[in-house]
């Protein structure tokens, strides 16, 4: 299971990670138009009023208005794509009901529709970063010493990990790979196999980090596409290196950022040997190391987003990585921020720096306009959670409310 203005990057699982900043994060699509940042809409949110209960059910034809057509079928797209499997429940009733709803149903039969279905209770209020998929470049035959491989995950980190013990670390791994004599490898990690060599070392730091991506093969013909994607770790904690590059006094905390960081070592990476060291030892002050598995394109479309936790494509601007101790996966929520405004998200993947009611990791896409987006994104938010109509949620008469009053009326968690 991603960067933006905080001090640590968190990790991310499922297919895909997270990448966060301390509070935020680094987080479109080869092939696609570009998603560009929505406008914010301006709802004025009045402050919360204690006196509210969490327990009110709100009605959802008006708050659909506000969240607009665009977002709400992107959501529904989202939806569609998690009624393909078991792995997580989807509210009831919303998927026979998207089974007779076409792509070209008119908006006001969609809200009509899910209006009669759904309703919307309080949720809690949190922080939102956001992670992405970014796209490297490699080959599959090491062509440079400077190049660092992706390794399959080995069955020795497997066994660790069940054991809840620690396999290498990155830097050991790094060093094993890189100086240590055949004989030596094949004693300590005999089934540590590359499958992809990157040309950047910086970006591949940063893929562990987001957990999944798309690599150009730069010695295939035609310089097709590989996609990868997370299959495991070493067992070690992870470590933010924001946090190292303070503690250096290279930085003050006030500038951590994904895209200071990835300056940071990218400048040094180019610069002498002791420069390039330096870079690789904060780097390898986080001792967390993933390892990766190649995603057949039969099993996913290159159109269409990284598998997330539940094994379905993320879509964009509508997926997010939540603490499924809170927000199950499946969940459906209805969320705003002052930078994007209304907007209905589902819940389809994990990380393991998103943690507590309210944390939300949205997926931006895949590319270097998804990662501009995600790698300064931090939004305090409030949400509520969309409910079938017949839950025991929606046991209260439902108020038709607009999203500003709705927020303010929830409190508890808002």
């Amino acid at each position: 299971m991603g960067m933006g203005t905080g001090i640590s990057i968190g990790m991310r699982k499922g297919i895909g990670v997270i990448i966060c900043i301390g509070l935020s994060l680094l987080a479109p699509r080869l092939g696609h138009a570009q998603p560009a940042a929505p406008p914010a809409v301006p709802l004025g949110l009045p402050p919360t009023l204690d006196k509210a209960s969490t327990a009110q059910v709100f009605t959802l034809a008006p708050i659909l208005t506000e969240v607009g057509e665009p977002r709400t079928r992107q959501w529904l797209a989202s939806v569609k794509a998690q009624c393909t499997t078991s792995k997580a429940k989807t509210i009831e009733g919303l998927c026979p009901a998207l089974s007779v709803l076409t792509d070209a149903q008119a908006w006001h039969d969609i809200t009509q529709r899910l209006d009669q279905i759904l309703a919307l209770k309080c949720g809690a209020r949190g922080l939102m970063t956001a992670y992405y998929e970014p796209v490297l470049t490699g080959t599959l035959a090491r062509q440079s010493d400077q190049q660092i491989a992706l390794y399959s995950l080995p069955e020795g980190a497997v066994k660790a990990v069940q054991a809840k013990q620690t396999w290498l670390s990155r830097g050991e791994i790094e060093n094993l790979t890189a100086d240590t004599p055949s004989d030596l490898i094949s004693r300590l990690a005999p089934d540590l196999a590359p499958i992809v060599w990157i040309d950047d070392p910086v970006e591949a730091f940063f893929l562990h980090i987001q957990g999944s991506g798309r690599v150009q093969l730069r010695d295939q013909a035609g310089s097709p596409l590989l996609r990868v994607g997370f299959a495991g770790h070493n067992g070690h904690s992870y470590r933010a290196i924001g946090s190292t590059l303070v503690d250096l006094g290279e930085m003050q905390r006030s500038e951590v950022s994904a895209n200071s960081i990835k300056a940071w070592l990218s400048q040094r990476m180019r610069g002498s040997q002791d420069e390039r060291l330096r870079a690789k030892e904060v780097m390898r002050s986080n001792p967390r190391y993933v390892f990766f598995k190649r995603l057949l394109e039969a099993s996913i479309e290159t159109s269409r987003g990284p598998l997330g936790a539940l094994a379905v494509p993320l879509t964009d601007m509508a997926s997010v990585a939540a603490d499924p101790s809170y927000h199950p996966l499946g969940t459906s929520l209805l969320i705003f921020t002052e930078r994007l405004g209304p907007q209905l998200v589902q819940v389809q993947d994990v990380g393991g720096g998103i943690k507590g009611a309210g944390r939300l990791d949205l997926f931006t896409g895949t590319g270097e306009a998804a990662g501009t987006l995600a790698s300064d994104f931090k939004e305090n938010l409030r949400s509520l959670e969309i409910v079938p109509r017949n839950s025991k949620a929606d046991t209260q008469p439902r108020i038709q409310l607009e999203l500003a009053t709705a927020l303010a009326n929830c409190s508890g968690g808002m």
